[in-house]
């Protein structure tokens, strides 16, 4: 099976096209060799982010457990609420409201 390297308007400018009955392969492999920089820096941002959320979110998670359990109804309520928000919505509907928000916002933000 040969694989033809086609420029086109496809993300990156290029695509593949399999050859049913012919040998090759060797342009398949030179594009992966191209792109690995590529791929290998977008796997090192996956696990910055997935490093900074472990981070982030177990504190936040000890602090909203421990909140539940308290007496003071107003926190309780509070808590349960934004517990019920972030189960009830799409992550990406929370996304583009919190970008969107940051957005609206960032002539502040910079200010500071």
């Amino acid at each position: 099976m040969k694989i033809v390297l086609l420029d086109r308007d496809y993300p990156r400018g290029r695509f593949f096209v399999f050859v049913k009955g012919t040998q090759g392969g060797k342009e398949m492999l030179n594009y992966i060799m191209e792109i690995l920089p590529s791929l290998l820096s977008g796997a090192g941002m996956t696990l910055q982010i997935f490093f900074w959320t472990i981070i982030l979110s177990i504190p936040l998670g000890v602090i909203l457990g421990l909140g539940l359990t308290s007496k003071f109804k107003p926190l309780t309520a509070l808590i349960k609420f934004y517990v019920w928000l972030m189960r009830g919505t799409p992550l990406l509907l929370q996304l583009i409201f919190v970008f969107l928000w940051l957005a609206s916002y960032r002539h502040r933000i910079r200010s500071l």
